[in-house]
């Protein structure tokens, strides 16, 4: 949950869709570990416990693990912190290897939610999950020996951020965290011989939502789903696509701390001082040459094989590049070679560097992503609220969030379908038209920055999810609201 620990998107997504949910009067709390340095930010955000803590226990290898839930408030948002001595204290958040020793934390954690040991006594209707992490709560409301005979369960949704993701373990490891023999089956978590988590929440959760409405049909064919399409095919009622948000005040052009001038759809002054201040920070001489820029991790599910390809012809396009992240070593020393070869053309900076990042977003022309495959994405919407045009593949997300201007009245960017450089040549040069006439790339930039990508619009598909919830499970007055 950022800003308390981060990897990757979903943290964005817990860290602001709960707060947007408040806001329109939703009772939604967050339950999340105390991972390494939590405290230290807690710290830094002058937040305080305001109750806690209270011990919690849960079922796992034939024994009771116990530890302790804190209640504080970040951001207006409840939060109550999980923590366990030798769980959640030394570890990566994500484990380089994924057994039932290195698993362990997360199934105390989707266990721990189920537990009425929150510090006020208040007990959700609907408990929300995010991913494979997550998934032993809903696979455990039906299937755990003790857990599946709850007289009252609350609902439970989960959403998966990227299915590509699944958490596959040993099927032994059911048995010792105490699933009933149901959980063993080809209908619940078992997938070729292994137990499967993301599998297992597919199967027993509620209702399951994806990031963009988009993916959602894409994971249903072989191409996207990973193995999964099928089980998805099965409960693909139950499945709908909710695109994620943006945190619109963080990055926020007109007020963002990080850049060297503030500027606006209304005022686009601060984004020419920016350019040059961009340039500067890349050691080169600001001129007229269209800026390219390419903010995230160096994988092949974003697309940087191809785009390492396509940087020769880009550069001889008039171009310049600049590429911020870090990810695969080859893909990193790939782009480092190229930054020394092409010093006056292409610039590559291989740290996760937050005011370099807000900088070339706000200094930028254009935006590069040339996903292989893209759940939602939240670099092509950062991009448009600072007037950097997208150049995207219209795969998941990106085709959801992006329009292309050369094919709709109203497009916000550029689109390509072959995952090839020469497509990603083909859609710079057809920016680079645009970007050659001043009134024209205005007017795009200004359709991109008054896109509305707010969490205020997900948060009320994710209401209308859990009021059918509520609606399809009992007539009854439930206590409670989130």
């Amino acid at each position: 949950m950022a800003p308390l620990s981060k990897v990757g998107g979903l943290a964005d997504v817990v860290g602001s869709l709960p707060a947007a949910q408040r806001e329109l009067g939703v009772d939604a709390r967050v339950i999340t570990p105390s991972w390494p340095d939590v405290s230290g930010r807690l710290r830094q955000l002058a937040a305080k416990f305001k109750a806690g803590p209270l011990p919690v226990c849960v079922p796992l290898q034939w024994r009771a693990w116990c530890g302790s839930v804190s209640e504080t408030e970040i951001g207006g948002v409840p939060v109550y912190l999980l923590e366990h001595p030798g769980l959640f204290d030394k570890r990566e958040i994500y484990p380089a290897v994924l057994d039932g020793d290195s698993a362990r934390p997360f199934a105390f954690l989707s266990l721990a939610a189920l537990e009425p040991a929150f510090p006020d006594g208040w007990k959700p209707d609907i408990i929300h999950v995010h991913d494979w992490s997550t998934c032993l709560a809903p696979a455990a409301l039906k299937w755990h020996r003790y857990y599946g005979l709850l007289p009252e369960k609350p609902f439970t949704v989960l959403t998966i951020h990227n299915i590509a993701y699944q958490g596959s373990l040993p099927l032994s490891v059911l048995d010792e965290w105490g699933m009933a023999e149901a959980a063993f089956s080809m209908d619940a978590m078992e997938f070729y011989g292994w137990m499967n988590l993301l599998k297992g929440g597919i199967a027993s959760a509620d209702a399951l939502t994806t990031v963009s409405h988009n993916y959602a049909k894409e994971i249903l064919t072989p191409q996207f789903g990973e193995g999964l399409d099928g089980v998805l095919g099965y409960r693909r009622e139950r499945l709908d696509g909710i695109v994620n948000g943006i945190d619109t005040v963080y990055w926020d052009p007109r007020t963002d701390p990080l850049v060297p001038a503030n500027f606006g759809p209304g005022d686009m002054k601060g984004k020419n001082i920016c350019r040059r201040a961009l340039f500067e920070e890349c050691g080169w001489v600001s001129d007229d040459r269209p800026l390219l820029v390419s903010i995230g991790r160096l994988v092949g599910q974003k697309g940087m094989d191809i785009l390492l390809e396509a940087v020769g012809p880009l550069v001889s396009a008039g171009a310049r590049l600049v590429v911020i992240g870090t990810g695969e070593p080859e893909m990193e020393k790939a782009f480092a070679a190229l930054g020394k070869k092409r010093q006056s053309e292409v610039f590559f900076r291989a740290a996760f560097d937050e005011r370099l990042a807000h900088l070339a977003y706000a200094g930028g022309d254009i935006f590069l992503m040339p996903s292989l495959f893209e759940p939602c994405g939240l670099s092509q919407m950062i991009s448009m609220r600072y007037g950097t045009v997208p150049v995207v593949r219209g795969v998941g997300g990106l085709a959801d969030t992006v329009s292309d201007a050369d094919a709709e009245p109203h497009g916000t960017g550029f689109m390509f379908d072959e995952y090839t450089w020469e497509a990603i040549v083909g859609a710079v040069n057809r920016a680079l038209e645009h970007f050659r006439s001043p009134r024209r790339w205005s007017i795009l930039r200004k359709r991109c920055m008054e896109k509305d990508f707010s969490w205020s619009r997900s948060a009320r598909d994710y209401i209308s999810l859990y009021d059918s919830l509520a609606q399809r499970g009992s007539s009854t007055k439930r206590e409670g609201s989130a």
